[in-house]
């Protein structure tokens, strides 16, 4: 069930290749066993979880637990799952599509998303043949039910931050800590947790939760996804054995990076199957409430709102399965059986960290634009909208999280922001070819003598610029930050200085995009030779 595609690009190709030159995967793209996936999804959600929503909320005993197993009868749980330890092996878009149509109850979402992304992933990518033999087959059926265990009550968004210790003693290691929020807690049998061995070393460590030492509290009481569980998890001289260590000590933490990119993703999935979802729930409700003699639908303002719905739907959906296919096609670049028989090679844990941007893209996009959804999905159905009878209302409080976990979103704009200008400096992202055309007057989409070329041209004869990210945007600005520095200076020295600037929209889809209102009397300051030109401007816009 491999997705097809022709081209193979690299991380934020979107960047500098011309639209409409990269194969993109879509729905439209999904084959007959995809769509067989989806049909299966989404008749397990209608005929097996929406009709206990209330029981799930209550976290009736046993209810979610029972829930996985039935999932992983069907095969719902072992999308990523080699063969050879009683998988699908159908690749990383199934596991995407799953991730979408499985979206529809979010206690449920988030159970199966936590135990087949962060749980099953990181012994799937990092384990031993061992460690792999005697985990993955049982977590693939749902026998077994994974959990993960990296947020401590002082280390959130400093996931290096983490307080819990390992101690090496003989072949053992001797854990001791407490985690917080950690999802399926009360229904796992096994986590990945993470500690410090010796104080500074970042380790993974696969650990069943019946280990003597190991204690839960109580389930937590949340704003959403009320049926999910979440516990912290305390470790008083908790003994592993050393065959236990995930990937390589001192390492962990590249184990929690690169598998939370493929959360993100799925993450994203779920937000996009979300707004569908709320979407359906919105376009039924405006035909069947009248006010002043007709039905919803015929005021402009309800169309309005449904239109952009739509919009946000689909943008979501679109960046998220384009991403899924690109990192797909990375994975089936390394060869057969990459993830069978040990730790999974170099070549394909690069493929997972190459598309780190765009994973934390897609986790933005999707929550953010379920955010919008949700909260006009509840102006659309008016006061019934804030009752607890209607789905909407319970739509809106389970949503809210999505911009939170798997990195809160500011966290993961500067990831992306970040991540993009290393990349730029090293030479892996072309955007410094890009510019370079800029400067000689070819710029996508555009004529010479355009306003857009001269202007550009004009800019790039005075600065070099260094484009870090999109942190923000609306429909009519959007927030860039980037570096400038005077060109007749070595560009090594930007990093020096910094540009944050409201820009209005671009008109057309470009390698490299500079507005009139930067090429003309760019205010500067210089307060040494090394200081470099700073553009300084404040924001207006609600991006």
């Amino acid at each position: 069930m491999a997705t097809e595609t022709s081209l193979t690009y690299g991380s934020a190709s979107y960047l500098t290749a011309p639209a409409g030159t990269q194969d993109s995967f879509s729905p439209e793209c999904f084959s007959d066993e995809q769509r067989l996936m989806v049909e299966t999804a989404h008749a397990f959600i209608t005929g097996e979880v929406l009709p206990r929503v209330e029981e799930i909320d209550a976290q009736e005993p046993g209810l979610m637990r029972a829930l996985v197993e039935k999932a992983g009868a069907l095969g719902l749980l072992s999308a990523d799952v080699p063969e050879e330890y009683g998988g699908l092996g159908a690749g990383l878009t199934v596991g995407v599509i799953l991730a979408d149509y499985l979206s529809g109850e979010a206690s449920f979402g988030v159970a199966w998303g936590v135990h087949t992304t962060v749980g099953t992933l990181p012994i799937l990518y990092y384990g031993t043949p061992e460690q792999k033999a005697r985990w993955l087959p049982g977590m693939a059926t749902g026998a077994i039910v994974g959990a993960y265990a990296l947020t401590e009550p002082g280390a959130g968004s400093d996931a290096m931050g983490i307080k819990t210790r390992a101690t090496r003693d003989g072949d053992s290691y001797v854990i001791n800590g407490q985690k917080q929020w950690t999802s399926n807690a009360g229904i796992a049998d096994v986590m990945v947790a993470f500690a410090k061995v010796d104080e500074t070393r970042h380790t993974a460590f696969i650990v069943p939760f019946d280990t003597p030492g190991i204690a839960l509290g109580a389930e937590e009481k949340k704003m959403g996804i009320k049926g999910s569980s979440t516990r912290a998890v305390y470790f008083d001289n908790v003994r592993v054995p050393a065959a236990n260590v995930l990937g390589e000590v001192g390492k962990g933490h590249k184990i929690a990076f690169n598998i939370l990119n493929i959360g993100r993703l799925k993450l994203g999935a779920t937000c996009g199957g979300g707004s569908r979802e709320v979407l359906a729930l919105c376009a039924r409700y405006v035909t069947e409430r009248k006010a002043f003699g007709k039905t919803l639908q015929h005021f402009g303002l309800i169309q309005k709102k449904l239109a952009q719905m739509a919009i946000d739907t689909y943008a979501a959906e679109a960046v998220n399965y384009r991403t899924a296919g690109l990192i797909e096609e990375a994975l089936r670049a390394t060869g057969p059986g990459s993830a069978a028989g040990g730790a999974a090679p170099t070549t394909t844990l690069h493929a997972l960290e190459e598309y780190a941007i765009e994973c934390s893209i897609v986790k933005v996009l999707g929550s953010e634009a379920l955010g919008r959804v949700v909260d006009e999905g509840v102006q659309i159905f008016g006061g019934y909208g804030f009752m607890h009878e209607y789905p909407v209302e319970k739509a809106y409080r389970d949503a809210r999280i999505t911009r939170i976990f798997e990195g809160t979103n500011e966290i993961n704009r500067l990831l992306l922001a970040g991540t993009l200008f290393k990349r730029a400096m090293d030479g892996r992202v072309g955007v410094m070819e890009a510019f370079a055309d800029l400067r000689a007057g070819r710029v996508l989409g555009h004529r010479q003598g355009d306003p857009e070329v001269d202007d550009a041209r004009h800019l790039s004869k005075c600065f070099w610029i260094f484009p870090v990210g999109v942190l923000g945007s609306s429909s009519t600005k959007s927030t860039v930050f980037g570096f400038l520095y005077p060109a007749r200076r070595s560009p090594a020295k930007a990093m020096r200085s910094a540009v944050v600037a409201d820009r209005p929209a671009p008109r057309t889809t470009c390698a490299v995009s500079a507005s009139p209102h930067l090429s003309s009397g760019i205010p500067k300051t210089q307060t040494s030779e090394t200081a470099g030109w700073v553009r300084r401007t404040s924001s207006t816009s609600r991006g």
